[in-house]
């Protein structure tokens, strides 16, 4: 939230916590961290051209900034809310059983599920022996 200090700040409800954030012009900076629910507020900024940017985000290894990087034009009295969206990162996911790739997907990219490679160390004559052998002792 950007604001001039002839008006009370708003502040944006929700968020992520501890997010490091610069408001600079040619001139002047400041930075705010976000508090514990994301909320973060600039008071008593000359109205002007300026640049709002995540410093660091602190976010998880498969998160990021939809946008990191704002350019505002604040007016004399007015305000400005900012919403800095967090989006998943697409990964790449591999299917491994016995140690060898089933599957393996990229970002975005989707696929049928594979099913499990059948065991043929045996004939079917053997199975159904054994099967049959279980049966048996269950009498």
């Amino acid at each position: 939230m950007l604001a001039d200090t002839s008006r009370a700040p708003l502040v944006e409800l929700g968020g992520h916590p501890n997010v490091v954030l610069e408001l600079a012009n040619p001139v002047e900076s400041h930075r705010r961290i976000s508090d514990n629910r994301g909320r973060f507020s600039f008071t008593g900024i000359r109205p002007g051209r300026w640049t709002l940017e995540v410093v660091d985000g602190n976010l998880p290894t498969n998160a990021y900034f939809e946008k990191g990087k704002f350019d505002l034009e604040l007016k004399p009295g007015g305000a400005q809310q900012v919403v800095l969206k967090v989006l998943p990162r697409k990964r790449r996911i591999q299917i491994v059983q016995a140690g060898k790739v089933l599957e393996e997907t990229k970002p975005g990219e989707r696929k049928k599920p594979v099913p499990p490679p059948l065991d043929y160390s045996q004939s079917a004559s053997s199975r159904l022996n054994r099967v049959l052998q279980q049966f048996s002792r269950r009498r």
